[in-house]
């Protein structure tokens, strides 16, 4: 089915971005997917992959704008904090 999306479509187009750009970025092996699914009120939209994720400690992090979890000279691959 079509949907459209009201008001911030970049910003939504901006957090995919980020999403699946980490997802390819620490999957060395395995999977990625990205599905939607139509709700009457929403539509879900999930990136799933099988990398190497975010240490249970860290994951609060995440929500807070440009934050990088790991912060040190020897980390896989750089960011802009914002996926």
């Amino acid at each position: 089915p079509d949907f459209s999306v009201w008001g911030a479509a970049d910003k939504l187009k901006q957090v995919l971005d980020g999403l699946v750009d980490n997802a390819v970025k620490f999957t060395e092996e395995g999977s990625i997917s990205v599905s939607a699914t139509m709700h009457p009120e929403y539509v879900l939209v999930e990136v799933k992959d099988t990398g190497c994720g975010i240490p249970t400690e860290q994951q609060h992090q995440v929500w807070e704008p440009y934050t990088q979890l790991d912060m040190t000279a020897t980390r896989r691959a750089p960011g802009l904090g914002i996926g």
